[in-house]
């Protein structure tokens, strides 16, 4: 899997800007397991030999790298940004999986309905990818399924009756 970040470049600090993409890359390439497209770090090494390149040339290029991939990850100024409100878009339309940073933590409920009552759990959210499913637990041989990776259950409510 292939994911794009999408963030507010234009007008801001270059020296943050890089900063800013670099450690979403980290942190996505950490919790996805996956190769990322930097459109900062693209733009940057693209066209170094050319300061005249206008921001649509950057888009044309950006937009290009975007289409190859199969996921959009938005930094949390991406609202700001003409290039980022382009982008997502274009993931929407192409049914790109869409991420954001802001997911910390998950409950696990079992039931129909979300009562507090019911027995349930808490987990660190650490990423989600695609990968291949555990056949003893389930899954066809050979098929892809979204993976959850997860750290530190807590809030365990009634979790006895989860194992029984």
């Amino acid at each position: 899997m292939i994911v794009y970040i999408s963030g507010k470049i234009s007008g801001l600090d270059p020296e943050i800007t890089e900063k800013k993409f670099k450690a979403a890359e980290e942190k996505i390439k950490e919790c996805f397991h996956c190769q990322v497209v930097n459109p900062y770090s693209l733009c940057q090494s693209k066209f170094r030999d050319n300061p005249a390149a206008t921001w649509l040339d950057k888009m044309v290029v950006c937009i290009s790298a975007l289409a190859k991939c199969q996921g959009l990850c938005r930094l949390p100024d991406w609202c700001e940004s003409e290039g980022a409100l382009i982008e997502v878009a274009m993931a929407k339309h192409y049914y790109l999986f869409l991420y954001t940073n802001k997911i910390t933590q998950v409950r696990f409920y079992n039931g129909g309905c979300f009562s507090e009552k019911l027995p349930h759990f808490t987990v660190q959210y650490t990423g989600l990818q695609i990968g291949k499913g555990i056949e003893d637990w389930g899954a066809e041989k050979g098929k892809d399924y979204f993976c959850i990776s997860f750290r530190n259950v807590h809030d365990c409510v009634n979790c006895c009756q989860l194992l029984n």
